[in-house]
C-alpha cells in the first residue's frame, strides 16, 4: 500500500464503518506501517511481535468493535477498536484514578495512514460522539505507551486528562487517559 500524499482531512471528509473479515488484509497493512513508524519514532516495543494478531482482529470484527475510517474517495485512512463498555479488563486496575466510574467508550489499537493529518483526531472525536450518543457518562478512555510521543501529544491536544498507569494483557504499563463528554 503506498503512502498517501500529505493531506489534512476534516471530519466531514471522513466516513466510519464497521470492519468485516474481508477488510482484515488492509487493516493488517495499516498496522504493519504503524509498527514501522513507531520503531522509527523511538517506540519499538509497544506493538512488537506483529501485534495486533489476526485472531484479535477477527474477535474485534465478531463483536462489532473494529472500525475503519475512509476518505470520501474510499481510501482507507485508519483502523481502530471502539466499543462502549461498563468494564474493560485492562482498565479494572489503575495506579491513579479514573475521572469517574460510569459507562465509557474505549479506543484501542488506533493506526492511521502515514502522511495524513487530522485522521487520528477525527477518529477519536467520532468515538467520543458515539460514546455520548450511547449514554456513556464516563466519556472516552484510551491508553498508550510512554514512548508513543505522537499519541500522547494528540491526547493532550484533545483535552484528555492523564489518569494514571494501567497494565495490558502482557503486564506492560500504559499511560491511561480519559475525557468526559
Amino acid at each position: 500500500m503506498s503512502n498517501a500524499v500529505k493531506r489534512h482531512y476534516t471530519p466531514g471528509e471522513l466516513q466510519m464503518r464497521r470492519a468485516t473479515l474481508e477488510d482484515l488484509p488492509a487493516a493488517h497493512e495499516l498496522y504493519a506501517a504503524a509498527r514501522a513508524f513507531m520503531v522509527q519514532a523511538g517506540n519499538p516495543t509497544q506493538w512488537a511481535g506483529g501485534y495486533p494478531a489476526d485472531e484479535m482482529l477477527r474477535d474485534d470484527v465478531a463483536c462489532g468493535a473494529l472500525w475503519l475510517c475512509h476518505s470520501s474517495s474510499g481510501e482507507l485512512l485508519a483502523v481502530f477498536y471502539f466499543q462502549t463498555l461498563d468494564d474493560d479488563e485492562t482498565y479494572r486496575e489503575i495506579d491513579g484514578a479514573w475521572l469517574n466510574e460510569q459507562t465509557y467508550g474505549v479506543v484501542h489499537r488506533i493506526a492511521t495512514r502515514q502522511g495524513t493529518h487530522g485522521v487520528g483526531t477525527a477518529c477519536i472525536e467520532w468515538a467520543q460522539g458515539q460514546a455520548r450518543e450511547r449514554g456513556a457518562g464516563g466519556g472516552l478512555r484510551i491508553d498508550t505507551h510512554e514512548d508513543n510521543v505522537a499519541m500522547r501529544r494528540l491526547l493532550e491536544k484533545l483535552g484528555f486528562s492523564t489518569c494514571g498507569t494501567i497494565w495490558t494483557y502482557d503486564g506492560s504499563p500504559r499511560i491511561a487517559f480519559q475525557r468526559l463528554n
